[in-house]
């Protein structure tokens, strides 16, 4: 009866064992298309408020501008949506960082574009600090992928 006791409890924690060293993971597997559409868009974004910086008064109305901003909001909702598809097909939503990331940038940027077109004519300035705020929000969402990529994103895995 002892040994049988015995036994059990051997197994109970052996099994214990084995699931606690498991790998436990807490965001989504790396995405090589969210990666390379975040970096193509933080240039597209570069180009255009680099240029903003350097445009003279008839360069940099909004008017001129129309098509970017209806462009890069069609491009961050085409990644929303893929990350969205992402996170369905996982179990624990573990893609709703790089979801809120996305989602903060569309925002940013629909931001920018309704300070462009009240202000008719965005400043070397203005373009220049909306580029290091549009940056720092690439450089968040690229740390997160590039870390998804490297498996640092579960306890007991990767390398």
């Amino acid at each position: 009866m002892r040994q049988r006791q015995f036994g059990m409890w051997a197994i109970i924690c052996l099994a214990f064992l084995a699931t606690a060293c498991a790998p436990v993971q807490y965001v989504s597997q790396y995405d090589a298309v969210t990666d390379q559409g975040v970096t193509a868009l933080q240039s597209k974004v570069n180009v255009h408020l680099t240029t903003l910086m350097a445009a003279n008064e008839s360069n940099c109305a909004f008017s001129n501008h129309e098509n970017f901003y209806a462009e890069a909001s069609a491009d961050v909702d085409a990644l929303i949506v893929r990350a969205e598809i992402v996170n369905d097909q996982i179990e624990g939503n573990l893609n709703r960082q790089t979801i809120g990331q996305l989602t903060g940038l569309k925002a940013s940027i629909t931001d920018l574009r309704d300070t462009h077109a009240g202000a008719g004519c965005l400043s070397a300035d203005a373009a220049g600090i909306a580029l290091d705020l549009l940056n720092t929000t690439f450089r968040a969402i690229l740390i997160l992928e590039i870390a998804k990529k490297r498996e640092l994103t579960t306890v007991g895995g990767g390398s």
